[in-house]
């Protein structure tokens, strides 16, 4: 259970602070260990396959697939997260494989495929998949931190309903009869 550190008081289902039991590093902090993982890392064969049965290789889309361009992309979209939101969210590299989803459907539908102007062209591809992907991350950071702060306090109960008339609460002196 959650226990507060001033209060000691515990309210809640799930308690997220490391138990003693944990791992513990050289510096006798908890470990950090991810339950999920995902690649992160982009493989060189792959820049080919994100445009094969489409459209023709160019120079343009062999730099836009990059490893070192999905790197940048990457950087770009935890520096924008932590930006926007005021330091508060500092997120781990994204899914290679969803990225490169979405760098796909921009380059497939925002790319100018000129044969000039190619960095240019790459930056304004690196930015629409940025203004498109920091948004969709800012909310669900808030929603994972509603999550965990729901999970570790008990909803409070609703009050008794209250009558708010004044019906049925005067009465008449008793008059005997005899």
């Amino acid at each position: 259970m959650f226990s507060t550190p001033v209060t000691g008081v515990v309210n809640g289902r799930v308690s997220l602070t490391p138990r003693p039991s944990a791992v513990l590093d050289a510096a006798g902090t908890p470990e950090y260990r991810a339950q999920f993982t995902y690649r992160t890392e982009v493989a060189p064969s792959e820049a080919a396959d994100q445009i094969r049965g489409n459209v023709q290789a160019t120079p343009l889309n062999t730099a836009y697939f990059s490893p070192a361009n999905v790197q940048i992309v990457q950087n770009k979209i935890r520096h924008d997260v932590w930006e926007r939101s005021d330091g508060e969210f500092l997120i781990d590299p994204q899914s290679v494989d969803e990225l490169m989803i979405v760098m796909r459907a921009m380059y497939l539908q925002y790319g100018r495929n000129m044969p000039d102007r190619i960095p240019e062209q790459i930056a304004e591809l690196n930015q629409i998949v940025a203004d498109w992907c920091v948004p969709k991350i800012l909310s669900e950071c808030s929603m994972h931190r509603t999550y965990l702060r729901d999970i570790q306090n008990l909803p409070v109960p609703l009050a008794h309903p209250v009558l708010l008339t004044k019906t049925g609460s005067k009465s008449a002196t008793f008059d005997r009869f005899f």
